[in-house]
């Protein structure tokens, strides 16, 4: 009889080898998994924090524009409220010296009892000695510059005899036409 050859630690040390490798597998996928996982968490986290610091960003940016954009209003109204100043200024400026041309004009015999500012035009009320200070006071209002005579007044006799007179002057230009 032939001598038996046992193959069984053969066998055996074949089935540990795949054990080994199955093992081997089964452990590094769980690893790959594993590492996959923390990749994942690491980015999210990353993800979050840039995320918040985009917010912050985005709100402090929101907040300086909002700031500027008041500082932006207020130098706006101060420019219109200092645009306005200055054209009231300009407008005081000229009927200071239309008024003070109306006092150099007057005639001697002719002084002046009311002044009235009502709807863009002055009305003058004053009286006058004799006629012909009138006429005279009619040719220097005519040649004042920058106002134009607008509709015309009444002339009356007051029981004293001096005339009564009342002027409407209108700012522009003498040769343009009365409305």
């Amino acid at each position: 009889m032939a001598a038996m050859v046992n193959l069984l630690p053969w066998r055996d040390a074949l089935r540990r080898q795949r054990l080994r490798f199955w093992a081997l597998m089964f452990i590094g996928g769980l690893l790959m998994v594993a590492l996959n996982l923390a990749v994942n968490v690491a980015m999210n986290m990353s993800d979050r924090a840039l995320n918040t610091l985009w917010v912050q960003e985005a709100r402090r940016l929101q907040q300086a524009l909002t700031v500027r954009e008041q500082r932006l209003a207020a130098d706006a109204a101060q420019r219109t409220a200092l645009a306005q100043i200055l054209v009231r200024q300009q407008e005081t400026r000229r009927w200071s010296l239309w008024l003070a041309a109306i006092g150099n004009a007057l005639p001697e015999q002719a002084w002046l009892t009311a002044l009235e500012w009502q709807g863009g035009a002055l009305a003058l009320a004053g009286k006058a000695n004799r006629f012909p200070a009138l006429a005279a006071l009619d040719r220097a209002l005519a040649e004042l510059p920058g106002l134009r005579r607008g509709k015309p007044g009444a002339t009356l006799r007051d029981a004293d005899g001096r005339w009564q007179f009342n002027v409407q002057l209108l700012p522009g230009d003498a040769n343009a036409t009365s409305p």
